[in-house]
């Protein structure tokens, strides 16, 4: 369970994010501040695993705070109106940046990107070939699952919707094909199709036209015959 710490000086926004790590799976709030200056005294005694910062507050600002928390133990996304800090934001080594209004499937990238760098910093050294396991949070529906990426076969682009094919079973996904990649652990996927995306490890057989994974044959789109062919090299390395 990821605790959650909300920094910001206007109530609305503090309920917005408050409300969506309540709708999240394996998150919540350990507890909320309109104050930078109560919340760093807060943090400097309790432990946190993120802390979801507004920028301009008085007294103390988003980015000053930043440079407060213990690093070690709380992981920062920066949450405000104002474009002209990413660049300073992320010299602060925040996870992630969000602009107000920021949405549920955005914020959902951003737990993602929380999730990444702590099992980078904690998980164990994945063996020679393989990919450090990394959670996603899909949202099929009304709900929202925790999917872990070892159980995903192939992913098929339908529409606007995108389709997890697992071992057990299908979940469906409103989203497009760029968003599906940034969310995804680059290293144990690769893109055959236009329309499709395989794990490696899960791939049988290659030809020509088709790479199989289980019983299906998944077409392999000619521009991107070299790269899948480059990732299949290097994995055997």
């Amino acid at each position: 369970m990821l605790r959650c710490v909300v920094v910001d000086d206007e109530a609305g926004a503090v309920e917005v994010l408050r409300g969506y790590i309540e709708r999240t799976p394996g998150l919540e709030t350990a507890a909320a501040f309109r104050s930078a200056v109560d919340a760093q005294a807060w943090l400097a005694n309790h432990g946190a695993d993120v802390a979801f910062l507004d920028i301009g507050m008085p007294e103390l600002n988003g980015l000053e705070l930043a440079g407060l928390i213990d690093r070690r133990r709380t992981l920062v996304v920066f949450c405000t109106a104002y474009s002209e800090y990413a660049a300073e934001s992320y010299e602060r080594d925040a996870v992630d940046y969000l602009l107000k209004p920021v949405s549920f499937e955005r914020f959902l990238k951003a737990v993602a990107k929380v999730l990444g760098r702590r099992d980078g910093a904690e998980a164990p050294r994945p063996e020679r070939g393989g990919a450090a396991p990394r959670e996603l949070f899909v949202k099929s529906g009304a709900k929202i699952h925790r999917l872990d990426p070892r159980s995903i076969l192939w992913i098929e682009k339908d529409g606007h919707y995108v389709v997890f094919h697992t071992a057990a079973g299908e979940l469906l996904s409103r989203m497009n094909m760029e968003e599906l990649l940034e969310s995804l652990p680059a290293p144990g996927f690769v893109r055959v199709h236009k329309s499709y995306v395989v794990a490696l490890d899960k791939i049988d057989t290659i030809d020509r036209d088709f790479v199989t994974v289980g019983e299906r044959d998944i077409p392999i789109g000619e521009s991107f015959r070299g790269a899948l062919l480059r990732r299949v090299r290097s994995a055997g390395d």
